[in-house]
């Protein structure tokens, strides 16, 4: 007979590697703007600064300040796009989207 983990047994296992490979991830914002990014890019499509302010995430200021720590951290890239510079396009940082793609193994062993 196969035991199947408790759901806090799983969310300790998914909490033990949000800390162990996210700890950048310290606010609610910051994993909404690390997924919504992260789902553009996915989706091979260009998320530009704007478009994230629209998810509804958090008031501009929030965004643009947890947004600026992820960048300065080197964790959300931002790139320009077409001839306007004023025009901003974010991604995710290899190391990043390399952890999420562990990040997700590890949720569908869980079977969450």
């Amino acid at each position: 007979m196969i035991r199947r983990m408790s759901i806090f047994g799983q969310l300790s296992r998914i909490r033990d590697f949000e800390r162990a490979h996210l700890p950048f991830l310290v606010t609610l914002e910051d994993f909404d703007i690390v997924r919504t990014i992260g789902l553009h890019q996915e989706r091979k499509e260009t998320l530009l600064l704007k478009q994230l302010f629209l998810e509804d995430i958090g008031s501009i200021a929030t965004v643009t300040r947890r947004l600026r720590r992820l960048r300065k951290n080197g964790k959300v890239l931002v790139g320009e796009h077409g001839p306007d510079r004023r025009v901003v396009v974010l991604t995710l940082s290899a190391p990043v989207h390399s952890t999420y793609l562990r990040y997700g193994k590890l949720l569908a062993s869980l079977g969450a």
